[in-house]
């Protein structure tokens, strides 16, 4: 299993890890401010619905703005958005009027969706299909841990103190100062507009639709397990927690580099874990044990999330706003799966029945499509002439870190050893042209010159 990362994919990991960090504190704050001023039943639907709505709404306006400007996704619009959830987030924490709260961590929830909307998209963008998994899980348990360690300080409340809302600032501008100072400017692929600047109609084929359907049926079945309840009082620390959240999400990464098709499988079976939980909930360790278990398995159901529409994305670079469609559909199936799970918490066996009928339909739709979603490609390379074989490993090089046509052009000739000169005179380009399409094929690969990508392309497909 591979286990090394390209430069250009570890840097954005961990800015946007920073950033999470950040935003995942501020939103956890708020919880405990709004526990001050409500039972926990209206918090959990302030806070897993209404919040979560706000993060959709987010992430949807940002993915029209990036489908209408192809400037989005550079660090200038990045930077400035980032003030976003904190411009919203930190007077809501320091607020005393429960309202106020409410409305002003709507706002930063919108915020938040937005600029997960952009790293996702960016994410796509930017970074090769066989580090997307790693770069994804290591972000999130960059953010993950960070809330946790953010929170160890007096006595493990500093989330809860006074003075963490400079803690947040400060984080806030390191967090404007990395992705302005290491992000690289990035464009969507230009996409043909009318006359009154509009772009067409984003059209999603039924593969999207089906793994949108998938992805929403997996937070629903999530969210409702998170109901089942033990027998006993104990409980585990929402931000501890999250730990085990990580090591989840990095484990999936590695298998989801490796194989697409496994991490899928392992998505499935780790969310058939909330079926047997009850059973293994029977005593107060055995039940915190269940519960941290449970936390790592939904790392795999994360990933899976984050990876699915990363990958649609990719297959038609006209619809690069769709990558974050996948977060979308988790944060509806949570606000779904909340209300049920609420609605169902004190009817036990009924909530575990409904859960599992959603399971075995989850499971009907998911095996029905994965032959069509990963279908099996089988090396038959060596069955061919040579020319034949040398067009498919291109055409497979080119798919791995998604070339657009003239990329692939100028990437065609620069494996055949051909200068930029060269180049020019054979496709009728500028120089210049030239050279800005070999910097970004550079880039794209992560590699600091051609010779390490001829040797790397030679190695990767023959």
């Amino acid at each position: 299993m591979k286990i090394s990362m390209k430069k250009n994919s570890i840097i954005p990991a961990l800015i946007y890890g920073q950033l999470y960090a950040l935003t995942g504190s501020m939103f956890t704050t708020i919880i405990y401010r709004l526990f001050e001023f409500y039972d926990e039943l209206t918090t959990c639907y302030i806070t897993e619905v209404f919040f979560y709505i706000m993060q959709a709404i987010g992430t949807a306006l940002y993915a029209i703005f990036i489908r209408r400007n192809d400037q989005a996704l550079k660090k200038l619009p990045l930077g400035i958005m980032i003030l976003g959830p904190s411009l919203f987030g930190i007077p809501a924490i320091i607020s005393d009027n429960g309202i106020m709260i409410i409305v002003l961590g709507g706002m930063m929830n919108l915020f938040i969706g937005a600029h997960i909307c952009a790293f996702l998209t960016r994410f796509t963008t930017d970074m090769p299909f066989e580090d997307r998994g790693k770069a994804f899980g290591i972000a999130y348990a960059i953010g993950s841990i960070g809330t946790y360690l953010i929170s160890l300080p007096s006595g493990g409340s500093a989330l809860t103190q006074g003075y963490i809302i400079y803690v947040y600032m400060a984080l806030t501008a390191v967090s404007v100062l990395l992705v302005t100072l290491l992000l690289k400017d990035t464009a969507i692929v230009p996409i043909e507009k009318d006359q009154n600047g509009n772009p067409p109609p984003l059209k999603l084929d039924k593969s999207d639709l089906t793994v949108l359907l998938l992805i929403f049926m997996i937070y629903v079945i999530n969210s409702v397990g998170l109901h089942f309840k033990p027998p006993s009082s104990d409980s585990v620390n929402i931000v501890f927690s999250r730990a085990f959240y990580s090591i989840g999400l990095i484990v999936a990464g590695f298998i989801t580099d490796k194989s697409r098709k496994a991490g899928a499988i392992s998505a499935f079976i780790a969310l058939g874990f909330w079926l047997i939980s009850p059973a293994l909930m029977q005593s107060a360790g055995i039940t915190t044990f269940t519960i941290l278990l449970g936390y790592i398995f939904l790392g795999f159901t994360g990933m899976y999330r984050m990876i699915c529409f990363s990958d649609q994305a990719e297959k038609d670079k006209k619809k690069q706003s769709i990558a974050t469609f996948g977060f979308v559909g988790m944060l509806l199936g949570q606000a779904v799966g909340t209300s049920i799970g609420e609605i169902l918490i004190n009817k036990q066996l009924i909530l575990i029945c409904v859960t599992m009928l959603m399971y075995i339909f989850y499971g009907a739709v998911f095996f029905i499509v994965m032959p069509f979603l990963y279908p099996d490609k089988k090396n038959d390379l060596g069955t061919l002439p040579f020319e034949d074989r040398k067009a498919l490993a291109f055409e497979k090089y080119v798919q791995k870190y998604g070339f657009n046509a003239k990329q692939s052009d100028v990437l065609k000739l620069l494996l055949e050893g051909d200068s930029n000169c060269e180049i020019a005179e054979k496709l009728f380009l500028a120089e210049s042209t030239v050279k800005y399409h070999v910097k970004n094929i550079l880039k794209v690969t992560g590699f600091s010159n051609r010779g390490d990508l001829i040797e790397d392309y030679k190695k990767d497909t023959f």
